[in-house]
């Protein structure tokens, strides 16, 4: 199901460096296949039922996390008139995600989103990770973080450490790597950093795919509310939803570079016949800022006090809530849902197609496999940090 994308990492404070030379021949490079080993497996069988645990502040930002998956289950905002509402999309207990396959909430990695055929190299070896959506690999196979059990490593009124273990060929990729994502409220700012570290070169392409509705969880579609990615570049995709070259947001669906209606966008995308909107049903798509020659000159660049830039803005008029969504990342994939349906939520209500949207930071999909864009790959002994901020306020 859930065929949304993903990528993420860290612009300044990151060492993920361009990729190795895709030139080497596979048939005289070793292969790295996915580990058939009790380490690797062993997590899907969920040996502990899952846990949540809630943070807040003194705004009234809460937040519920649990420990399957690192995922975030609910995210409670005061909006207009101090009214809480539950923005997250989520299921109605930590013990249902052990189910969920659209990956609410979730912590993808070790790669998030789409990797063509399959197929990669990585320091010289031809890496096959499990091909999980037709020839694709997506969110890393069958088996990806979002399917393990966390554990908690530091936990206070405001913040919550988790931490997990990922053999060396967990996936099909080298490298024992060590995670850690740290969530934190304040001031109406939900904080989430992910950091790793792995013993041989990877790739590091993780990213939160928490699904967003500023108007309730369970106030049906999005339609109506308002978004800003600032940037004029997006890529479009081919048929498997494997990005094509970076393009031009001008005279397409895709422009956002001013406060725009997600659904009026989407209607006038059907209504003039794109390819692109039609075969994802909706939007599906990475909105760049920074490819492998730099930062781009018509997208927001990053704030040299904090290393963080814009990457979209999004509210709801029938609540007042603004969230806006910063990070280092090189990009960010825009999921309008299309392809969620019938999944139990939290109050009740089943989700069905627009019921939210992910606005996911990270790496372009595939940018391992493309030599134009920013490189997800980490040297050994390199440190990856991706940082993502959801700062919320009420407006009008």
């Amino acid at each position: 199901m859930s065929s949304s994308t993903h990528h993420a990492h860290s612009a300044a404070a990151s060492t993920v460096v361009p990729a190795v030379n895709s030139t080497v021949s596979p048939a005289i490079v070793p292969t790295v296949a996915p580990a058939a080993s009790a380490a690797t497996d062993a997590p899907s069988a969920a040996p502990a039922l899952p846990q949540s645990f809630t943070i807040g502040d003194a705004a009234g930002l809460a937040v519920t996390v649990t420990d399957y998956g690192a995922r975030l289950m609910a995210v409670t905002v005061p909006g207009r008139g101090g009214r809480a509402t539950n923005v997250l999309l989520g299921r109605p207990t930590a013990a249902d995600y052990l189910t969920d396959d659209c990956y609410l909430g979730a912590i993808i990695g070790r790669n998030a989103n789409r990797i063509a055929d399959a197929t990669c190299v990585i320091d010289g070896a031809v890496c096959h990770p499990v091909a999980n959506e037709g020839t694709n690999n997506v969110h890393s196979g069958p088996n990806g973080y979002d399917r393990r059990l966390w554990a908690v490593a530091d936990r206070s009124e405001r913040s919550l450490t988790l931490v997990l273990h990922s053999p060396d060929g967990d996936q099909g990729f080298p490298g024992a790597m060590d995670v850690r994502v740290r969530y934190e409220v304040d001031n109406m700012t939900l904080r989430c950093d992910i950091d790793a570290e792995c013993t041989r070169s990877t790739i590091a392409n993780m990213t939160s795919h928490a699904y967003w509705n500023l108007a309730g969880e369970s106030s049906g579609d999005i339609l109506d509310q308002i978004l800003t990615i600032p940037t004029d570049r997006y890529c479009p995709t081919d048929e498997r939803f494997i990005p094509l070259a970076c393009e031009p947001v001008d005279g397409t669906p895709m422009d956002f570079r001013a406060p725009k209606r997600i659904g009026d966008a989407m209607r006038a995308g059907f209504e003039a016949g794109d390819a692109q909107l039609a075969a994802a049903r909706g939007y599906n798509h990475a909105f760049v800022f920074e490819d492998a020659h730099g930062q781009l000159p018509h997208a927001t660049s990053l704030n040299p006090r904090t290393g963080l830039r814009t990457v979209a803005v999004a509210a709801s008029e029938r609540t007042g809530i603004r969230m806006t969504v910063l990070s280092n990342a090189p990009s960010v994939l825009l999921y309008s849902a299309g392809f969620l349906d019938g999944v139990p939520g939290t109050g009740g209500r089943t989700y069905c197609p627009a019921a939210g949207y992910a606005l996911e930071p990270g790496f372009v999909p595939n940018a391992v496999n493309n030599a134009s864009e920013r490189s997800p790959l980490l040297p050994a002994g390199s440190h990856y940090h991706l940082a993502i901020r959801w700062r919320f306020d009420a407006v009008g």
